[in-house]
């Protein structure tokens, strides 16, 4: 689970406990943000935002992605599991770095979850990318729901199983309702 922009990974904690309920033997990984937030001495950041255009983004990104791909590949080398067991799931810039992964993982993982994020790079997509759901609110102020709109006509253009949850009035949270479709989904992923 990939944490917001200022926030931990100890901030997923209560939603990762919520979806267990859903997947009781799941473990579920919450790691830390790769840079600190200058200012904040728990936060942390997949990659810099602040006045940042989507060149810069990309960039940032694709270096987390060459981070945390490793780290995930270790974690799943640890427990004897393949990269077909894991299910990312991301909320607002973590959820930005899920939907990277899910396109660009070689072999991908079997699913991502994107709460309130949106898609930065959709170029050079794996042979076989991760199914993908997207949960967005409409009344999202950081993220606009038009960028949910635009994710899920990209990867239906990249013939990607894509499952959405568009919640009326919901801003830029994580609400009960994303959380149990969220469960829902990661549970439909592993027979």
């Amino acid at each position: 689970m990939l944490h917001g922009y200022g926030a931990n990974g100890a901030d997923l904690r209560g939603v990762a406990q919520s979806i267990a309920q859903a997947l009781p033997d799941t473990v579920f990984l919450l790691p830390d943000g790769i840079k600190p937030l200058p200012g904040s001495p728990d936060g942390r950041q997949w990659f810099p935002l602040a006045d940042s255009d989507d060149s810069l983004r990309r960039t940032g990104l694709r270096h987390a992605a060459a981070q945390l791909g490793p780290w995930i590949d270790h974690e799943l080398h640890t427990r004897a599991l393949a990269r077909s067991r894991l299910g990312l799931v991301g909320f607002s810039q973590g959820a930005m770095l899920a939907l990277d992964l899910g396109l660009h993982l070689n072999p991908a993982p079997a699913g991502v979850v994107s709460l309130s994020g949106r898609l930065i790079d959709d170029t050079a997509p794996s042979a076989s990318p991760a199914p993908t759901l997207i949960v967005h609110g409409t009344r999202d102020e950081r993220i606009p729901v038009a960028a949910a709109r635009e994710a899920i006509a990209r990867l239906g253009q990249l013939h990607i199983r894509t499952e959405s949850l568009i919640l009326p009035g919901v801003g830029h949270t994580i609400t009960p309702q994303g959380i149990a479709a969220a469960g829902a989904f990661l549970h439909g992923l592993w027979p």
